[in-house]
């Protein structure tokens, strides 16, 4: 083209991109790195920037392609070391690259679009994080609500510990215990279960504080008074009659100051005295476990036939001894509520190992009608009870406390089987009671019966155990005329029953006790065989006896007898008897 000396047009400068030159890949590369190293693009003279007005102009000749390639390259390069140094910057100062506000930054082609291999795996792993985070909120939930489970529970534990804590120093006989209790009583929270703090006698900063003042109570008449009262009823039990409707009000509370010895409560009046003047009945909930202890006060009443069914139903020894000692220290009012429970189940009572006891002590704390009432029930059952191992207990003891006529009618019984109670292990107890008893009126002719019933055969009831103690009841308690045919049989076989394991504690009586004529029949039978006796197990112990209680007489014989000289024998029995194990100790 021909240079004319006029302007000519200036054509559009193409967009100039340094890979679209068909470069290779690591013709591209170097050529990334040799730019890193070329200058900072080209600026215009000092000295044209001074010139007001001035602005560069280039001609055609100054205009190049290769030099808006450079500028458009020192640009970009520009922008990536800014950036570069920026990363750097940022990395520098987190320590990982959690906290790195770029290192989520996702990589850019070329052109300024992000990757879409990139893209996607970034959706996937936010796809993910937001899973794992829903079932982490779930997991958050469950835990929340577990634990709010388990306060609850802990809330409702301590509240109940909390309660019977309360109800446990209401109780109380102690008059500080009951004190506290009622000051506690409004801090309680059923949900919590706890008492509010400061309220207890210590201020906020921790000092004591002087207690509240006693809280009044009803007492009869519905009056309220200053001072002690008996125990409440614990919360939810039943109040005794006439204390329904007698609502205790707490008074306003006095100003709290620190305790001294000059407080008020030291000015109060004696709780003894006030409560000796106006007693009163309080009952208590059968609710187990129960107060035995609190219920020995003689102000204290409950439902005493659920005591009464413990002992029937559940052989409760605690609940015997505590209404034997109810019976003792309870008021008049008490004892006979107590006794009318137990009649009510009076035989099942009578029969059972620990009821047997309470029944006896019916007999000394009972009225008179109430006693009519327990022979009522053994009336008809006197049989079964003497032939029970408790029942012959109650037995014995209605014989000492019951009117005549019933023992009249439990003798007549008990005659219906005289041969098999005599030597029953049980009913044997209840004969030895029979012949102790003495009557006011006519006795009954008991030993007429049993001398007929047992003919011929007092010699076996006494080689008995039980019969043995019979026969010696018989010897010390009835009249001569009612015992004559027991002696005279006994003694008509004294040698079987002197060496009976338990026979010759009769014949012992008989040589101690008995009368003269029985003493001499006995004395001269040990005698005419007392080499024999002394070298006996059990005979040995009647010769024994005769040695004891016979005087010299009795040993002069005896050695006469025992050294005289035998033919028939090589030497005196002395020497025998000194060398048996049975007959040396009576020499």
């Amino acid at each position: 083209m021909d240079f004319t000396g006029s302007p000519t047009k200036k054509r559009p400068v193409a967009s100039f991109n340094i890979f679209e030159d068909g470069l290779g890949e690591e013709q591209k590369t170097g050529l990334k790195r040799s730019s890193s190293a070329m200058p900072l693009p080209l600026t215009t003279s000092k000295l044209v920037n001074q010139l007001p007005g001035a602005s560069p102009k280039k001609t055609k000749l100054d205009h190049n392609p290769v030099d808006d390639l450079l500028a458009r390259l020192n640009e970009q390069q520009a922008v990536l070391s800014r950036q570069k140094s920026e990363a750097e910057n940022i990395f520098d100062d987190s320590s990982s690259s959690a906290t790195n506000p770029y290192a989520d930054t996702p990589l850019m082609e070329s052109d300024g679009r992000p990757d879409a291999a990139e893209v996607l795996r970034l959706k996937k792993e936010l796809e993910f994080a937001r899973e794992r985070m829903a079932q982490m909120d779930l997991q958050l939930t469950h835990q929340q609500h577990d634990r709010v489970a388990q306060n609850e529970l802990d809330a409702f534990t301590q509240s109940q510990i909390a309660r019977h804590t309360v109800e446990q120093a209401i109780g109380s006989p102690f008059p500080a215990a009951q004190h506290l209790a009622m000051n506690m009583g409004p801090s309680y929270t059923p949900a919590g279960g706890v008492m509010q703090a400061g309220h207890a006698g210590y201020g906020g900063d921790g000092t004591i504080l002087e207690p509240a003042p006693m809280i009044p109570r009803p007492r009869s008449g519905f009056q309220y008074q200053q001072g002690y009262t008996q125990p409440m009823t614990p919360f939810g039990y039943p109040q005794a009659v006439g204390m329904q409707n007698a609502i205790p009000q707490r008074l306003p509370p006095r100003p709290r100051s620190r305790l001294s010895p000059v407080a008020q409560e030291f000015g109060f009046p004696q709780w003894g005295a006030q409560a000796a003047q106006q007693p009163t009945v309080t009952y208590m909930s059968t609710a187990e476990p129960l107060n035995y202890r609190r219920l020995l006060d003689r102000n204290m009443s409950c439902n005493w036939r659920y005591i009464v069914d413990k002992i029937v139903c559940n052989n409760d020894q605690q609940a015997s001894i505590f209404l034997q000692q109810k019976l003792k220290v309870g008021t008049a009012d008490q004892k006979f509520e107590i006794v009318q429970a137990i009649i009510d189940q009076a035989y099942p009572l009578m029969v059972n190992r620990f009821g047997n006891f309470l029944v006896q002590r019916c007999f000394e704390h009972g009225t008179p009608e109430q006693v009519v009432s327990i022979a009522q029930a053994i009336r008809g059952n006197t049989l079964n009870l003497s032939m029970d191992a408790f029942g012959c207990h109650v037995v014995q003891k209605a014989f000492d406390s019951v009117p005549e006529e019933y023992k009249a009618i439990m003798v007549h019984e008990l005659l219906r089987r005289i041969p098999e109670t005599v030597i029953h292990r049980y009913a044997c107890h209840v004969w030895q009671k029979l012949f102790e008893l003495r009557w006011s009126d006519s006795p009954p002719q008991i030993m007429k019966y049993v001398n007929e019933a047992l003919r011929g055969m007092w010699h076996e009831v006494a080689l008995g155990e039980t019969g043995s103690l019979v026969v010696q009841n018989i010897f010390e308690n009835c009249l001569e005329e009612d015992k004559r045919p027991c002696i005279n049989e006994v003694i008509a076989s004294i040698d079987v029953v002197a060496h009976g394991q338990f026979g010759n504690w009769c014949i012992q009586h008989i040589c101690e006790h008995g009368s003269v004529p029985d003493r001499s029949r006995a004395i001269d039978h040990v005698i005419r065989f007392a080499d024999q006796y002394s070298m006996d197990q059990f005979a040995s112990k009647v010769v024994e006896k005769c040695l004891k209680v016979s005087g010299t007489d009795f040993v002069d014989r005896y050695l006469d007898r025992v050294c005289e000289a035998n033919p028939e024998r090589p030497r005196m029995p002395l020497i025998d008897i000194s060398g048996d194990q049975f007959g040396n100790y009576l020499i």
